[in-house]
């Protein structure tokens, strides 16, 4: 009986605790968007719902953006804390005259992300930033918070309870993969020079199991030569392809084998697989049809034809380059892709494109293959998390170096915003470098080096009459997605500027590791000698101009609510807030006078 009451006071604390923290980011998080607007005086905060009004401490970061002291919002006049984060978003929003039906869809993703997050803190648990960090990279990744931007971050709809534990990241599960034999008349995967249908069955399955699935295709059909076998995520088989998918299977065409091969853990995207049997071996891209973040979790055609050929490009850029050579800017490569058209959805003139990207794969090398000895890989988002006690891993990293912080900091601004800054520059390719897709490389827990992974989707090329970079291929060039420059410069703000370094600076300027302005003048000054030291390219900056007086704000949340949850025949995109006053400008001297 004694232990019942202790197990049900725990899981009451750790709700409060998860609707605390989703409180605290949605103030925080909507004021920045300008969805509400909060009246400061001094280190007071107040902002008015429909119905209530809340008060809490805080300070102004250099974004403009109000942070929140843990634990100190309160409502009306009241001075217990607000641990109802439902009533509370509900409140904000009435105001602001958003549908109820997407109020309503909002505050489900908002839930589902609450019982993901109380999964989280029972998962890391009495888990110091020092411990976290010796974590395998595998394991330390899948206990970081999200998305900072996304409120419901974990929205994850279209799973239950039971696929939450079986397929979210939270538990570290294990599973096999669902195989399916494939006719060569529906689909043939992409492959780069080197790959072949029989080594992408070699990542996944040892002999015994390569064999155990070959004998399952010669007993199903007469044919068994003209079908490649392709990894089905197991809950997008039940969930979609056994149906979606019927006709195909019925008439053979595609083939189910059933579950086998290597086991797998998902890394923080969900859909991107890890092999737990053999880590060297390559990752995996699934689709999985849930809504989750910001979109449906598919692989849409038109990216995945052109995986394989754009990786083999970047790679030769990358290392022909020698600015990016010298920082260790690489990207793993993504030797092979497939994607299976549906049968009727797949070219109908407005259909939702989740109908469109239910069945395919990307074939992504693994991490432990770039990982050289005594180096370690982490995702970028590591640099703005917390541990429940409150530690920023990244101060515990600063101080494990052999640096001071500026020094770090610097070592970090000069293999990230440099390289990626250049990428744009010089090559006219844009990266959404947010805190999943962007690897650090450390020696020592010193930045060396980064990796950039995920290319579908978050790669995007200049259309300007720019030189196409060498390297690329023309028709995967033409493929990418354009955008003019002074948009492509989103990218860099969107991403490493407003997903990773917006955070990261508040959480060391509070924790007395390092000056939030500091922090931010540094990160000009190396940028602005990188200009100084390219003049070459000085027309192009002034198309991607990192240091104009207001820049765009781009909003998740706004987005997400003005588009609602109707389906829609391409991915929602970010939304505009107010102008954003830039966290970059200052007045710098010349580079040489910098040098002296």
């Amino acid at each position: 009986m004694n232990a019942s009451k202790a197990t049900a006071a725990d899981d009451h604390a750790l709700w409060r605790d998860a609707n605390r923290r989703m409180i605290e980011k949605t103030l925080s998080e909507f004021a920045y968007e300008g969805l509400i607007e909060p009246a400061q005086d001094g280190d007071v905060f107040t902002v008015s719902g429909k119905r209530h009004r809340y008060r809490w401490r805080g300070r102004r970061n250099r974004w403009g953006q109000p942070c929140v002291v843990a634990g100190s919002v309160v409502r009306d006049d009241g001075d217990e804390p607000v641990t109802d984060a439902l009533s509370t978003i509900h409140d904000l929003l009435a105001p602001h005259g958003v549908s109820p039906v997407t109020v309503a869809h909002y505050l489900r993703e908002c839930l589902n992300t609450l019982g993901a997050d109380v999964a989280l803190l029972q998962a890391r648990r009495g888990l110091g930033a020092s411990a976290w960090l010796r974590l395998p990279a595998e394991r330390l990744q899948t206990l970081l918070d999200g998305h900072p931007k996304a409120v419901p971050c974990k929205g994850r709809v279209g799973w239950s309870v039971d696929d939450n534990r079986r397929y979210g990241t939270e538990s570290a599960p294990s599973f096999r993969l669902h195989w399916l034999g494939v006719h060569r008349s529906v689909a043939m995967p992409v492959l780069s020079n080197g790959w072949d249908t029989r080594r992408l069955l070699d990542s996944s399955c040892d002999v015994k199991e390569r064999r155990r699935l070959d004998r399952a295709l010669q007993s199903a059909s007469w044919q068994p030569g003209e079908y490649w076998l392709l990894p089905v995520h197991p809950w997008q088989w039940q969930g979609m392809i056994a149906t979606q998918y019927a006709a195909l299977l019925a008439d053979g065409r595609l083939i189910s084998l059933g579950e086998g091969g290597d086991h797998y853990t998902p890394q923080t995207s969900l859909r991107t697989l890890a092999n737990v049997d053999r880590p060297w071996l390559p990752d995996l891209k699934l689709p999985v049809s849930i809504l989750n973040t910001s979109a449906y979790r598919g692989l849409p055609a038109r990216h995945v034809a052109i995986t394989p050929a754009l990786s083999e490009g970047l790679q030769r850029l990358l290392q022909g380059d020698p600015l990016l050579r010298q920082a260790n800017t690489q990207a793993l490569a993504e030797p092979a892709s497939a994607f299976v058209p549906h049968p009727l959805y797949h070219g109908m003139d407005g259909v939702p494109y989740q109908f469109d990207e239910m069945l395919g794969a990307v074939w992504r090398e693994s991490t432990h293959e770039r990982c050289q000895d005594g180096e370690q890989v982490l995702m970028a988002a590591v640099l703005h998390q917390l541990d429940d006690a409150g530690v920023p891993l990244v101060a515990v990293m600063i101080e494990a170096s052999a640096l001071d912080a500026g020094e770090w900091m610097q070592r970090l601004f000069d293999c990230t915003a440099v390289p990626l800054y250049h990428l744009q520059a010089c090559h006219g390719l844009g990266f959404i470098a947010h805190g999943q897709n962007l690897m650090l490389r450390l020696v020592d827990q010193v930045p060396t080096g980064i990796l950039l992974k995920d290319l579908q989707g978050d790669l995007f090329r200049v259309d300007a009459d720019w030189e196409r970079p060498q390297g690329i291929d023309a028709q995967a060039w033409q493929a990418l997605p354009a955008m003019p420059p002074q948009h492509l410069l989103h990218n860099l703000w969107t991403g490493l500027f407003g997903s990773v370094f917006r955070f990261m600076a508040s959480v060391l300027h509070d924790a007395g590791v390092f000056d939030e302005e500091a922090f931010h003048r540094l990160l000009a000054q190396r940028l602005r000698r990188y200009q100084f030291a390219h003049l070459d390219l000085r027309e192009r900056f002034a198309q991607l101009d990192l240091f104009a007086p207001e820049m765009p704000r781009l909003s998740l949340n706004r987005a997400r609510l003005a588009a609602g949850y109707g389906d829609s025949e391409q991915r929602p995109v970010h939304a505009l807030g107010p102008a954003l006053s830039n966290p970059l400008l200052f007045d710098h001297p010349t580079i040489d006078q910098e040098d002296q």
